[in-house]
């Protein structure tokens, strides 16, 4: 989703987009649709805590495989590094 009263402007979603510019990709933030949801590859949410959740599931149907995709492992991948931690240490899944 892009800003708007709606939504957070969480610091982890923040630091997300951003490093993922960095890294040349581009990012669309717009509102979506549920068809559009259930027809994605992949999809992640951001949070403090979770930092980036793989969703693999939405109400009955799999997301793509069923499994985090390349890109949510990329993304995961990109944050651990970020904030300096050992990521073939806690989050080797990530290296995958």
């Amino acid at each position: 989703r892009n800003l708007s009263s709606d939504i957070l402007p969480g610091i982890t979603r923040a630091h997300v987009i951003a490093r993922l510019r960095n890294q040349g990709l581009d990012i669309e933030e717009r509102a979506f649709t549920p068809d559009e949801a259930y027809a994605a590859k992949e999809i992640f949410t951001t949070s403090a805590g979770a930092m980036i959740a793989p969703v693999i599931q939405l109400e009955d149907r799999p997301v793509g495989t069923g499994k985090p995709g390349p890109v949510t492992r990329q993304v995961q991948r990109l944050y651990y590094e970020a904030i300096g931690a050992d990521v073939e240490k806690v989050a080797a899944w990530a290296l995958a």
